[in-house]
């Protein structure tokens, strides 16, 4: 399986899924280094994951989080991750709005809070499959995964039509526009969304917009091109939201961007 390009977080590394769960799953990945790593900061996309931590343990915006299955869940801001000692984390990133497929609706009641421990008994047991041989995750991960499937709760296919359109427009695109070619009310398409995605159609357009508008900046491009590239209708506006998602303002981001290259 070919890996992912690696990032300047010591000791991460991700590869692709097997080719049938390429329509569900972004990657797997992990997290394992014995050095000193400076807190993270994890930007929100929309996405459910997976995590199983067999390293010390990891506070999320300075809480402890327990052991073994944990679940992350859409969010609206940015999470700080910071460790405690020797890392060790396998995880598995679902594509927006499928999730579902593999954690189930209980677990809807989780969305908003980040990072929790997983209250499902399969995810724990999996873990205890997961510890060791570390070489072999990713495939006892797949066959959980594909076994998933075929009991798993059904996608909605006006929800992925509407989360390829927000894609395709870069969370630029007006969201009663979106519901009008789907044939939904906004209201209908907002309880649709946030069922299956965790967020509101708008609540995910801006995690998008944004996400785009942090690529640009790590770029190059300046916050006022930035700003008018991506429909903000003044500065002000950009400022807000980019602060919203990320808890910083486009300076101090890209600051902190160049801060960590150095490091």
């Amino acid at each position: 399986m070919k890996p992912l390009p690696s990032t300047a977080l010591s000791g991460f590394s991700a590869r692709r899924p097997c080719q049938a769960l390429v329509a569900y799953v972004q990657c797997f990945w992990w997290w394992q280094t014995g050095d000193e790593v400076p807190t993270q900061l994890l930007h929100p996309d929309g996405a459910r994951g997976l995590l199983f931590n067999f390293g010390a343990p990891l506070l999320a915006n300075g809480q402890p989080l327990p052991q073994a299955a944990l679940c992350s869940t859409p969010v609206l801001t940015s999470t700080q991750l910071a460790v405690t000692g020797r890392t060790k984390v396998f995880g598995v990133r679902f594509l927006p709005g499928v999730g579902g497929l593999f954690l189930g609706d209980n677990l809807s009641a989780f969305s908003g809070v980040g990072i929790a421990a997983s209250t499902l008994a399969t995810h724990q047991a999996l873990a205890w499959q997961l510890a060791e041989p570390w070489a072999q995750q990713q495939a006892v991960m797949e066959a959980w995964l594909l076994n998933a499937l075929s009991s798993g709760t059904p996608i909605t296919p006006p929800v992925q039509h509407m989360l390829a359109a927000i894609h395709r427009q870069q969370g630029q695109g007006s969201i009663g526009a979106l519901s009008r070619d789907i044939g939904l009310s906004l209201r209908q398409t907002e309880r649709q969304f946030k069922r299956q995605v965790g967020l509101g159609a708008k609540q995910y357009s801006r995690l998008c917009r944004v996400a785009v508008a942090r690529q640009q900046l790590k770029a190059g491009a300046l916050a006022t091109s930035v700003a008018m590239a991506n429909g903000y209708s003044d500065q002000a506006h950009f400022i807000h939201d980019f602060k919203a998602v990320t808890g910083l303002t486009p300076g101090n981001y890209l600051a902190n961007v160049r801060a960590r290259q150095r490091i």
